[in-house]
C-alpha cells in the first residue's frame, strides 16, 4: 500500500465518516482513594462508587461520558453511545453502513400496523412491542421461527 500523501503534503486528510467510532476525548488519570482503588467522581448517585481495576473504572465511565459519537453531520446534536457496538449499530440502522440496516421484523399479528410496512430491526424492540401491543401474547412456531 503506498503511503498517505496526505502527511507527505501536511495537508489534512478529508473528513470521513468512520467506520468504527473512536471516543471523542481521552479520559486522565483516574482518581483513587486512600486504599488504592478507583473511585466515580461523578456527581450523581454513584459518587464514590469503587473499582478494583482501571479497565472497570473506564468502563463504568463510559456510561457518565458517552464517548462514542457520530461523526456524521446530521447527528451533531446526538449524545453518544457508551460502547463501540451502540455506535456501529446506530451507523448501520440510520445511515446504512457496515451493509446497512438488518432485514426487517415484522409483527406477527396480521391486523398490526407493524405486519407489514415498518418492522423493527432488532428482535429485542419486536419482543417489546409484543409485551406492550398485544399484552405479551406469544407467537406461533412457525411466526417464532421467522424471528
Amino acid at each position: 500500500r503506498a503511503p498517505s500523501t496526505h502527511s507527505q503534503t501536511g495537508a489534512s486528510p478529508p473528513e470521513e465518516f468512520s467506520p468504527r467510532g473512536s471516543r471523542a476525548f481521552k479520559r486522565g488519570d483516574p482518581p483513587m482513594n486512600t486504599e488504592g482503588k478507583y473511585i466515580c467522581n461523578f456527581s450523581d448517585d454513584c459518587f464514590g462508587q469503587t473499582f478494583e481495576r482501571k479497565c472497570e473504572w473506564s468502563k463504568h465511565m463510559d456510561k457518565h461520558d458517552r464517548p462514542y459519537r457520530c461523526p456524521h453531520p446530521s447527528c451533531a446534536k446526538l449524545q453518544g453511545f457508551t460502547y463501540s457496538g451502540g455506535l456501529l449499530r446506530h451507523e448501520r440502522e440510520v445511515h446504512g453502513k457496515h451493509g446497512g440496516p438488518k432485514a426487517q421484523l415484522v409483527c406477527p399479528f396480521t391486523d398490526c400496523k407493524r405486519h407489514s410496512g415498518k418492522g423493527f430491526t432488532r428482535k429485542e424492540n419486536l419482543n417489546e412491542h409484543l409485551r406492550r401491543v398485544h399484552n405479551g401474547k406469544e407467537a406461533t412456531s412457525q411466526q417464532d421461527s421467522m424471528l
